[in-house]
């Protein structure tokens, strides 16, 4: 090959064979045929170009880039790709890429690679794949199908996104949404909805029952304004963990805010077996905390409602085991009380004189007849 020069002094490149011409076994003459190679020329450079470019695309990027057959046998890796699960292409190849999947996960991707074959269509997911230390990383997936020009899948291309940060940032955000920074129960919130659900299994299911504690610690108060509200913080961390004990895995336990705590007891099976669990609450907390150098002492008023066959909203059973709690101490703390119809009554009636004693003395209805006024030095 050689390139020579045209008359219009444009380079040419030239394929050229030559042979020798012999008279009398000498050479007389050269016989050359020269073939424009030009634009062949120009192709495999293209193509040259095309191949470093890809190249540097696929080893370069923050992706795994992967292709792979129909029937799943990896064709090709990057090796950023090789490099995460820790083996050469040919190991990849005899594992398999769906190997290297969280078994939570592997079904999903399997599904989804099917149904992209069928159904010649680009797939997304997220899915957690083992690195070579063995453990499991979030990657965002995404694979796309090849098709040759009688529209049948040739193979499909890949990509793993990292994006472990983001999905644990994600749960998170997720776990501070349900969950109180201090205590590590559920909150408020959650513990609602988690009411709710209970609440309407209920309502459907007239043989399900549950039971819900409203507890609050005693002289929590003076223990923050003696010691400081760290001690108190530890105290509630301590709480928290001698209730977990106290209850059965499936029981709820949550912070509502302050000292106040609820329990949801789920699937009771008698009124006894809820009572006993309060007996052991209430002396757990009864026991002595120890906390930096400090021995302090609280106790628990706690509030019992039973789900029964009226038909009631979750806030109103949260108000009815607070009623109950409430009685416990205006009787003097330290033990349980379980919440009656009664006392809703009581409660209805004693803000309505309350009402009704402000409106009076409002409207001037009062009328004094007969003071006594008393001299408290002889008490006459």
């Amino acid at each position: 090959e050689l390139e020579i020069l045209s008359k219009d002094g444009k380079r040419i490149a030239l394929e050229v064979r030559t042979r020798l011409v012999l008279k009398d076994g000498r050479p007389v003459a050269v016989h050359g045929i020269g073939r424009d190679i030009t634009e062949k020329k120009r192709i495999e450079k293209a193509l040259k170009e095309s191949e470093e470019l890809y190249r540097l695309v696929t080893e370069n990027v923050m992706h795994h880039i992967w292709i792979a057959s129909s029937d799943g046998e990896i064709q090709f890796a990057n090796n950023r790709c090789l490099e995460f699960f820790g083996c050469s292409l040919e190991e990849l190849k005899k594992q398999g890429l769906h190997r290297m999947f969280h078994p939570d996960d592997l079904p999903k991707f399997l599904t989804e690679f099917s149904s992209s074959l069928k159904g010649k269509k680009i797939f997304c997911m997220e899915a957690r794949l083992r690195s070579s230390h063995g453990d499991y990383l979030w990657h965002a997936i995404r694979c796309v199908p090849r098709l040759d020009e009688n529209n049948r899948v040739i193979n499909l291309f890949g990509t793993n996104t990292d994006i472990n940060e983001k999905k644990q940032l994600e749960l998170e955000l997720s776990h501070l949404a349900k969950y109180d920074t201090l205590t590590g129960l559920i909150n408020r919130s959650h513990f609602m909805s988690t009411l709710r659900e209970l609440t309407q299994k209920a309502e459907k299911n007239p043989d399900f029952k549950f039971a819900l504690l409203f507890l609050d610690l005693d002289r929590f108060k003076i223990i923050n304004d003696t010691f400081g509200h760290s001690i108190g913080d530890e105290v509630l961390k301590i709480v928290a963990k001698r209730l977990k004990r106290c209850v059965r895995p499936n029981d709820v336990i949550a912070r509502l805010g302050g000292d106040e705590i609820v329990i949801l007891l789920n699937g009771i099976k008698s009124r006894d077996d809820v009572l006993d669990i309060v007996e052991r609450i209430l002396k757990t907390i009864n026991q002595s905390f120890n906390i930096k150098g400090h021995e302090i002492f609280t106790s628990a008023s706690v509030g019992v409602v039973f789900s029964d066959d009226e038909i009631k909203r979750p806030e109103d059973y949260l108000r009815d085991a607070d009623l109950a709690m409430y009685r416990v101490k205006e009787k003097g703390r330290a033990v349980y009380e379980v919440f009656t119809p009664q006392m809703r009554n009581q409660s209805i009636n004693f803000l309505q004189l309350d009402a009704d004693l402000r409106r009076s003395i409002n409207n001037d209805d009062f009328r004094v007849f007969y003071q006594p006024i008393m001299d408290l030095q002889n008490n006459e």
